[in-house]
């Protein structure tokens, strides 16, 4: 599969899920059991009502618990149905159409930055990109919290969410997933692993909290 198949391939899924992904995981339960997350990056920045990007939004699932933590959210996605299923549910909210591999941000803009298993479809080079994207449009000493696929090598699966339809996903090993961010100039701070949910792709997640390193 060429690089432009597969762009396509990821992006028609997504697309077409996006109705289906907003109902799903635009809840409640879901900003309760993962509001620490972000907590965990205000306590790393002290950045009590800072600006925060997510990058890979998808229907501005985590914009209420950025407006729980008085957080200043931009929501950057690169399908448009998402985007539009977030704007739906979040008027207000602030949404860009954008690839995570050149984002279409000023450099050194935010305090923090999130990608919620967001990345699981870039191979090495293009996640390396996306890591480096995310660190030119932090601040020195901002912080960064990355949730994405644990295993080992690419898989064509089927998501869940769009039964038959399959896509390729990349897994990494936590010392995988650490020497991306270093060369990212990223310094990870915490580690965690959890379970997969129903309705995720059936991998567990390697979590990361980081700190950008200077310039």
């Amino acid at each position: 599969m060429s690089s432009q198949e597969h762009d396509r391939t990821v992006l028609a899924a997504y697309n077409e899920m996006a109705t289906t992904y907003a109902e799903k995981w635009c809840t409640e339960q879901v900003l309760r059991d993962e509001l620490e997350y972000v907590e965990e990056l205000v306590r790393l920045t002290d950045a009590s009502e800072d600006r925060i990007i997510d990058v890979g939004c998808g229907p501005a699932v985590y914009y209420p618990l950025a407006q729980a933590l008085r957080l200043d959210f931009v929501g950057i996605d690169f399908s448009a149905p998402m985007l539009h299923a977030g704007k739906a549910l979040f008027p207000s909210c602030r949404l860009i159409r954008g690839d995570a591999r050149c984002l279409p941000v000023s450099s050194g803009h935010f305090k923090m930055a999130i990608a919620m298993n967001s990345l699981s479809h870039l191979d090495d080079s293009d996640y390396a990109k996306a890591l480096s994207e995310v660190r030119r449009v932090l601040l020195d000493g901002g912080a960064f919290f990355l949730s994405d696929q644990l295993g080992h090598g690419m898989k064509i699966e089927e998501y869940p969410l769009l039964p038959k339809h399959r896509i390729p996903v990349f897994a990494r090993g936590i010392d995988t997933h650490k020497k991306f961010l270093a060369g990212a100039n990223f310094d990870v701070i915490r580690t965690r692993v959890r379970r997969f949910m129903p309705g995720e792709i059936p991998h567990d997640k390697a979590m990361f909290w980081s700190i950008a390193g200077p310039r």
